[in-house]
């Protein structure tokens, strides 16, 4: 062999050798340097992300839907946007349907990322949000979101007593729960905890089972009957009617706030014949579909 092809030789094997150490070089993590460059894509892409939200705080993004626990599975669609608001205006269908949203400054509320940018379901296509930090417990939740499917997981389903038992009279029933936006989760604790001790009668008497025995494993996981004004938020910000509740949303045709109305009454909403909210005793049933902050 000459000299020249031994020195051609040696210079191939040299420049293979340095390609091969540039396609495995390992860095400190253990990851290859084409896993580095996705990671860094991928980093960049959610830089993007979060920044497209904190750069319109004082948008609504009602209509998006909510991965509320950071699982990548769609939990629910955003009905209150506390950045936004809506103190003003709020009504859904006639003066039983009124509501006010309160508005929240931004640097109060918690951050979130959009890590889906298309999701179709029930309530139109829409991206999903998640909370940038799933643990962050020193700022409150920016978003009031519905669950999309009732409890049962069916349309006009399952349906439910309020609480058979209850006599007609409850002396304390005006501090037990509230109508107003914001309160849905304070009145279903106080319900289940007075159901729970059968503090106004039996559980489950009637011919439908009460619902306070029905949601307690998700209301330990934060989600609650909505009060009356969360409902009217939830019509009245989605625009839904008696026309599209059914066929569009998936809606059933009435639903159990957590509310009285009186104290032996609790205000529900309805509608498949036209629509709006009503008084209902308590050992009537209706359906039941949760609600919660994130």
């Amino acid at each position: 062999m000459t000299r020249n092809a031994k020195k051609g030789i040696l210079i191939f094997v040299i420049i293979v050798a340095i390609i091969v150490a540039l396609l495995i070089v390992i860095s400190k993590s253990g990851k290859t340097v084409a896993e580095n460059l996705i990671e860094q894509n991928q980093e960049k892409n959610q830089e993007a992300n979060d920044e497209e939200l904190t750069q319109t705080v004082t948008e609504s993004f009602v209509g998006y839907y909510a991965d509320v626990d950071g699982d990548m599975v769609v939990d629910g669609v955003i009905y209150a946007d506390l950045a936004k608001g809506n103190t003003e205006s709020g009504q859904w269908y006639d003066d039983d349907g009124t509501y006010a949203i309160p508005t929240i400054s931004v640097s109060n509320l918690k951050d979130y990322k959009i890590t889906q940018q298309s999701y179709t379901g029930n309530f139109g296509t829409y991206p999903v949000l998640a909370r940038v930090n799933q643990n962050d417990t020193t700022k409150r939740d920016r978003f009031y979101v519905m669950a999309l499917n009732d409890i049962d997981s069916k349309v006009n389903g399952t349906s439910y007593c309020w609480y058979y038992s209850v006599d007609d009279y409850i002396s304390d029933y005006s501090s037990l729960t509230s109508e107003i936006f914001g309160m849905g989760y304070i009145s279903t604790k106080n319900m289940i905890s007075r159901w729970t001790s059968s503090a106004y009668g039996s559980q489950n008497a009637g011919p439908y089972k009460d619902i306070w025995g029905q949601i307690q494993t998700q209301n330990n996981n934060g989600w609650f009957v909505p009060s009356k004004e969360e409902w009217c938020a939830f019509a009245g910000e989605l625009g839904i009617n008696s026309s599209n509740y059914n066929s569009t949303y998936g809606l059933s045709d009435d639903y159990w706030s957590s509310s009285f109305g009186l104290s032996g009454s609790v205000w529900y909403a309805y509608f498949s014949y036209d629509v709006g909210m009503d008084l209902s005793n308590l050992s009537y049933n209706h359906y039941v579909r949760l609600s919660t902050t994130f």
